[in-house]
């Protein structure tokens, strides 16, 4: 989609959109897909987002097959909260709901991010915390990718999450810095 940019800048792949009225969040985000498939295979890498608001996130797969079937490791560092979720043609189910964590740095402060996929064990790790861990042997193999986007304020109350303001303006830009992308395949 041309709402979606992806540039180099001062060491980093920025992706960003602009916000809309009414995202759809989860379906309707910023990816890169990064070149090779996979088994077993750990991605990592650090994330922060640019102008934080509460309706940001960030997240990265393994083992994608297109754009709505893989494992996602998701992240709001402005709420605090993360989830990891498999994807299977366009249907999402969490494989921990969302939960809070310390680990999580807020604000424009870097996140390390790392998802493992090895056999059917998936796993999370947020700042070199063990955050999730989880069974699920759906997808065995596929690519890894990066993305961020927007969600609107209604998924968070569907999930419990009560979120005061600030959202992102609508038209404003939301971006996000990755750098240091490793991906170990194991």
């Amino acid at each position: 989609s041309s709402r979606f940019t992806a540039r180099y800048a001062e060491g980093a792949l920025v992706l960003g959109t602009t916000s809309i009225a009414a995202p759809v969040g989860g379906s309707d985000q910023a990816e890169v897909a990064l070149p090779g498939r996979y088994g077993d295979v750990s991605i990592a890498v650090d994330a922060a987002l640019v102008n934080p608001a509460k309706d940001q996130y960030v997240n990265i797969a393994c083992r994608s097959q297109g754009p709505v079937s893989q494992y996602r490791l998701t992240i709001s560092p402005t709420v605090g909260w993360f989830q990891l979720v498999q994807w299977i043609d366009g249907t999402a189910s969490t494989l921990t709901g969302m939960q809070t964590s310390p680990a999580i740095r807020g604000g424009t402060a870097t996140n390390r991010l790392e998802l493992s996929c090895e056999g059917s064990i998936i796993e999370a790790r947020i700042n070199d915390v063990l955050v999730a861990s989880a069974s699920a042997a759906v997808h065995s193999e596929g690519e890894v990718w990066i993305g961020m986007g927007q969600v609107p304020r209604e998924f968070f109350l569907r999930q419990g999450f009560f979120i005061e303001e600030p959202l992102t303006p609508i038209g404003d830009p939301i971006e996000v810095r990755f750098t240091n992308l490793v991906i170990r395949q194991k």
